[in-house]
């Protein structure tokens, strides 16, 4: 009993790091290393922009 929740402990754990070094990683691309974003962070990055040259308030 003790063995099956010391490893659903380390599973939690493992997860938690990996959910951690996954924001670490969206948080430097946001920041200027936009070249780790995915495409999808891409994507939704070009249809904000492209949504502002259609509102007008695109700034150059």
């Amino acid at each position: 009993m003790l063995a099956t929740l010391r490893q659903r402990i380390d599973k939690a754990k493992l997860w938690a790091e990996a959910a951690q070094q996954e924001r670490a990683r969206l948080a430097k691309a946001a920041k200027g290393g936009k070249k780790d974003a995915t495409p999808i962070e891409k994507d939704i990055r070009n249809r904000s922009a492209l949504q502002g040259v259609a509102s007008g308030s695109y700034k150059r």
